[in-house]
């Protein structure tokens, strides 16, 4: 498992208008710098030098408080994405994300982040069975972003399926997700729904099962 850990000044703790953003990431014998782009309850989306892989477990600790305490929380990586200059990782947490961590940012207004994610699918009614042609935008703890060429109401609830090509044996696996629509709107010339997919699916699109992966991390945390 990878530690994370982060200090904060034992005279004062840090909120909502001076986040703590930068942690130290513990990975076996080597450490790296790594910045807390945005926050969701459950959520931290980081810049990393070094890349994380999907489903390996992270701890991070944080020391706050005069006198010092240092608190310890655990997560799970569930998305990654990585261009020329750095490494980004979403990491789903066992508890919510603690004061000190809070980015005032536009994603530390919502309750989740927004993770880009593009993939090919198809979306069909619950309703008549119908299937289209759809792809995914983002996807975030309780829901998916897709685009289609149908107009679908608000309340309708639908399911959508895709293939992963990441599966133990490197062969595609045949996937799906139940969701209702929560907003749709008309872009152009297809049609953007919003959607929150069923309890039993955070952060759907993830390579992992991250409700599993969460269990384990920390089994005492019963929520997931």
């Amino acid at each position: 498992m990878s530690t994370v850990s982060l200090s904060a000044p034992r005279d004062r703790i840090f909120g909502r208008s001076s986040p703590q953003r930068m942690l130290t990431l513990q990975r076996g014998r080597g450490r790296q710098e790594v910045f807390v782009i945005g926050t969701g309850r459950f959520d931290l989306h980081i810049a990393t030098e070094g890349p994380l892989s999907i489903s390996e477990a992270v701890e991070f600790e944080l020391e706050t408080g005069f006198p010092a305490e240092v608190r310890k929380w655990r997560g799970i990586v569930h998305w990654t994405f990585a261009n020329r200059k750095l490494n980004e990782a979403g990491i789903a947490l066992t508890s919510p994300v603690p004061p000190e961590l809070v980015i005032a940012s536009s994603s530390s207004m919502r309750s989740s982040v927004r993770f880009p994610y593009k993939l090919a699918g198809k979306i069909m009614s619950l309703r008549d069975g119908k299937k289209l042609s759809a792809k995914t935008i983002n996807y975030s703890r309780s829901g998916v972003l897709l685009q289609t060429s149908a107009e679908y109401q608000i309340g309708d609830r639908i399911s959508f399926e895709w293939y992963s090509a990441r599966s133990q044996m490197l062969a595609q696996q045949h996937r799906s997700v139940d969701a209702v629509v929560c907003w749709a709107s008309k872009e152009s010339d297809s049609y953007l729904l919003g959607c929150e997919a069923s309890k039993d699916a955070l952060w759907c699109l993830s390579d992992t099962d991250i409700c599993r992966k969460l269990r384990t991390a920390d089994p005492r945390d019963a929520s997931f």
